[in-house]
C-alpha cells in the first residue's frame, strides 16, 4: 500500500482499491504527509510492554519467570493450564487442535479481529459458532472466544435487523464466500482450488503466526507441492459432501409417510 499511495505501483486489487481510498481520503486532510515502510519484524509488539496481560498474565509469568500464585490450588491450576501454551518470540500461544499454534490475544485484541471477521472486507455476518470457527482458523485465541462472538452478534444492528439477508455488495461476498468454510465440504473453496488457505485481511492488522513467519521462497515451494496434492483435497471434499447429502436424506425420509393406493 506503501508503494500505492506513493505512485509506484497502481492499485490493481479491488480490496487494495478499498484501503487505498480509505487512506487518499485521510492524507487530503493534511497539509502534508510522509509515508514509511515498516519492516514486518519492527511491526511485532511485545503485549506485556503495550497493555495488561489479563487472561494471560498468570500463565505469561508462570512460563516466562516461572512465578505462581501462592494459593496451592490456583498453582496447580496455572501449572496444568500452562502445558497448553508456549511463547515464542515474546508472544504468547496456544497449542491447538485445529491449528498447531494459536496466538493469544488481549482483549482489545480480540476485540479488533471480532470486528474484522464480522464485519471486514471478510465478513459476511457469521453466525457466532462459524464466526469463531474462522477466527481460530485464522490463527487466534482467547478463553471467551466463542461468547464473545455471540456477544458481537447480538449487539450488531445488521445482524438483529436483517438476518440472513445480506446487504454487501456482490464482490465483497464473492470474497467471503470463497475464503469461508463450507459445512458440507469441510473446506473453502478457495483451498479447494489452490491447495491452500487465503491468507485473510485480519491476519495483516493484528499478524498472525504464519505472517510473522513468512517466507516468499519457501511459500512458494509450499504452494506446488498443495497443487500436486490438491486432488486428494478434492476426493476428501467429494465424500464429505455425499455422506452431508446422505444424513440429509435420511432426515427428510424419517418425515415422510408412505402411503399406497
Amino acid at each position: 500500500m506503501v508503494e500505492q499511495l506513493s505512485g509506484t505501483y497502481q492499485e490493481k486489487d479491488t480490496l487494495l482499491q478499498r484501503y487505498f481510498h480509505t487512506a487518499s481520503h485521510q492524507i487530503s486532510s493534511f497539509d502534508e504527509f510522509t509515508i514509511k515502510h515498516v519492516p514486518l519484524d519492527e511491526k511485532v509488539i511485545n503485549v506485556s510492554d503495550n497493555e495488561d496481560l489479563g487472561w494471560m498474565a498468570g500463565i505469561w509469568s508462570y512460563l516466562k519467570e516461572g512465578i505462581l500464585p501462592e494459593d496451592k490450588d490456583e498453582a496447580r491450576k496455572i501449572r496444568m493450564r500452562s502445558a497448553k501454551f508456549i511463547i515464542i518470540g515474546d508472544e504468547l500461544f496456544k497449542r491447538g487442535v485445529s491449528s498447531p499454534l494459536l496466538k493469544c490475544l488481549t482483549v482489545s485484541q480480540a476485540a479488533y479481529v471480532i470486528k474484522e471477521i464480522h464485519q471486514g472486507i471478510c465478513g459476511m455476518h457469521f453466525g457466532a459458532r462459524s464466526m469463531a470457527t474462522r477466527v481460530l482458523r485464522a490463527g487466534y485465541y482467547w478463553p471467551t472466544l466463542k461468547s464473545d462472538c455471540q456477544s458481537h452478534i447480538q449487539k450488531c444492528k445488521e445482524c438483529q435487523q436483517f438476518g440472513n439477508a445480506h446487504r454487501q455488495p456482490p464482490e465483497t461476498l464473492h470474497w467471503a464466500y470463497h475464503c469461508t468454510l463450507q459445512s458440507t465440504t469441510q473446506e473453502t473453496p478457495y483451498r479447494l482450488t489452490y491447495g491452500a488457505d487465503v491468507m485473510i485481511l485480519v491476519e495483516v492488522g493484528e499478524t498472525s503466526h504464519r505472517r510473522q513467519v513468512f517466507n516468499s521462497e519457501q511459500n512458494a515451494q509450499e504452494l506446488a507441492a498443495d497443487l500436486d496434492l490438491v486432488d486428494e483435497l478434492r476426493d476428501e471434499a467429494q465424500i464429505h459432501e455425499e455422506a452431508c447429502k446422505l444424513r440429509a436424506s435420511r432426515r427428510y425420509n424419517t418425515r415422510v409417510k408412505p402411503r399406497s393406493f
